[in-house]
């Protein structure tokens, strides 16, 4: 039988016992939903992006100056330390954190504001959907805290709750920054 991750799931379902996991790809092409399953109520959670103006941007940047142009405008940082930032021509551009990448993710706010009203596009970009699983778990950031990985996946971390932690906000995404610099071998 097919496994299916926390990320992977549209509601947070609960087996009840004796039931049985049966998995149906959604016709749409969307993430698979658990058959046979009572979904549990969805609870109130804190908000998932805050402005980057209430940061300390250049301290929280520093160590991602070697990816992110300079032009470029913080805009949004999420629970996760991930940002999004304004580009020069419009478009909205995402630093993961946990990926070490920067993407286009909207030619401009009009199309940004519409992505961000789904749940599948920001689970996809900005993973999402483990603020819920963290939250059920007593892992609730304050604004100056993030969600984090014990250990990072590229050093051999899993993506299991028992691998989440709450860290500082000015820490996790510059040790983020140093770990993904260093695995491409890029000097400071």
């Amino acid at each position: 039988m097919d496994r299916i991750e926390p990320w992977q799931l549209t509601t947070r379902p609960t087996l009840t016992r004796g039931e049985r996991r049966t998995i149906f790809p959604d016709a749409l092409g969307r993430a698979p939903v658990a058959a046979n399953v009572r979904c549990r109520p969805m609870v109130s959670l804190p908000p998932f992006m805050f402005e980057a103006k209430e940061y300390d941007i250049p301290r929280l940047i520093q160590e991602w100056r070697w990816l992110v142009p300079p032009q470029h405008m913080p805009l949004l940082i999420s629970i996760f330390g991930d940002w999004v930032f304004g580009a020069p021509d419009q478009s909205h551009w995402a630093l993961s954190v946990l990926e070490g990448d920067y993407t286009k993710i909207a030619r401009n706010s009009t199309e940004f504001n519409t992505f961000k009203s789904s749940f599948e596009w920001l689970d996809k970009h900005f993973i999402a959907g483990w603020q819920e699983i963290a939250h059920r778990h007593g892992l609730s950031p304050s604004m100056d805290q993030c969600l984090g990985w014990k250990i990072h996946p590229l050093l051999g971390g899993k993506f299991e709750v028992a691998n989440l932690q709450v860290f500082d906000m000015t820490l996790y995404p510059s040790l983020m920054g140093q770990l993904h610099r260093e695995s491409r071998g890029i000097s400071r």
